[in-house]
């Protein structure tokens, strides 16, 4: 064994000792029923599986998890800056209301944060167009690859979302009334 080799053992051996005194003293030693050579293959197995699924998925976990914790911060930041302009939108609205009732003439910036906000809302409804469109050609090659023919049926105003899918030659299989916020 050579000296480094020995100083790591030594090192390990007392972490070890270290962390049985510690644990002692909140629970007795629990035995582990199974055999050394038995947990050493399922661990191998476990990373086995897990450098497989790395390999089809093109990305270990450790980058899925970044890539799903800057999703969830972009789309916490979407909602916020949503939330605010719902609320701009009501103020636009009871404004324009009160102008109108009062017949009194919108200023120049109300007029043209009342244009941004129609730019918008357009900009949003197309938006909203062009996700269902690629939603619907996406679910039907995926259900076409698998001998499967099926359509979904968006309807935004009432924020639902009705899936069909057949296989060839059986009946439709509906599945209705899912709710969804676009």
């Amino acid at each position: 064994m050579a000296i480094g080799s020995n100083s790591r053992y030594l090192f390990c051996f007392f972490s070890f000792q270290t962390w049985t005194e510690k644990a002692a003293e909140y629970c007795e030693r629990v035995h582990n029923p199974r055999k050394t050579d038995e947990v050493k293959r399922l661990l191998e197995s476990m990373q086995k599986a897990l450098k497989d699924r790395e390999k089809n998925q093109g990305a270990s976990v450790e980058e899925l998890a970044r890539e799903v914790y800057k999703t969830k911060e972009n789309f916490e930041k979407a909602s916020k800056e949503q939330k605010q302009m719902t609320q701009l939108n009501k103020v636009c609205l009871l404004r324009s209301s009160e102008v109108a009732f009062h017949n009194m003439e919108p200023s120049v910036d109300e007029k043209a944060l009342k244009q941004s906000l129609m730019v918008r809302i357009g900009r949003w409804q197309e938006f909203r167009l062009h996700i269902a469109l690629r939603c619907k050609h996406v679910f039907q090659y995926h259900l076409s690859q698998r001998g499967y023919y099926g359509k979904i049926l968006f309807n935004h105003d009432a924020g639902t979302l009705q899936l069909r899918v057949r296989a060839f030659l059986l009946r439709f299989y509906t599945v209705s009334n899912c709710n969804f916020f676009l």
